[in-house]
């Protein structure tokens, strides 16, 4: 019974399971990436599962939300970019993340941006999704190159192929799980 995993169960398991989706993303590059688990924060469940064991250790949790939080207020450049590669983001050439905008640093590894590619003001790129009554989605971000994110957009798991536009405040978490080659999402 998954629910009654220990700590450490529960990290091994995700961890195998994004492996796993990563290896055969390898294979398909158009793949979707993301594992749902379900028991967490019901405060009045015996065996739910606890929230910190799947996050990082709290040292590197600090430099990941300290880092982002500093990345936020600065403008796109280079030195931004190379701020969020240290944490662990993957980051294309000539990417430009405007100032305001939120990538989570939740799990920096699963977030990745396509070269040439646009993230406007206060869009917000998540790893994880939760969707309420216990039930978390946890995912690898995919935004292709040539992109456009436009601001107040939020995105969660998913795949976004190459010159794909997400209009003004549209939502792509927790609704679509792949955006196609050259589509126009929003209104």
């Amino acid at each position: 019974n998954e629910v009654s995993r220990t700590n450490s169960d529960i990290s091994r398991f995700l961890s195998d399971e994004l492996r796993q989706n990563q290896e055969s993303d390898r294979k398909s590059p158009h793949a979707t990436i993301y594992v749902t688990l379900h028991n967490l924060g019901m405060q009045d469940e015996k065996n739910r599962i606890r929230w910190p064991s799947l996050r990082y250790p709290l040292y590197r949790r600090l430099v990941n939300y300290s880092i982002s939080l500093f990345c936020s207020l600065l403008p796109a450049s280079r030195f931004k970019n190379l701020l969020y590669r240290m944490i662990g983001y993957k980051i294309g050439r000539n990417v430009e993340i405007a100032q305001t905008a939120i990538l989570d640093p939740f799990c920096p590894a699963l977030i990745e941006i396509g070269s040439d590619t646009m993230i406007g003001s206060f869009a917000k790129i998540f790893s994880h999704a939760y969707k309420g009554r216990g039930e978390v989605m946890i995912g690898k971000v995919t935004i292709g190159e040539n992109c456009r994110i436009l601001a107040n957009s939020i995105i969660g798991p998913i795949n976004i192929e190459n010159n794909v536009v997400v209009m003004v405040n549209t939502s792509l978490t927790p609704y679509f799980r792949r955006v196609k080659n050259g589509t126009v999402v929003g209104h």
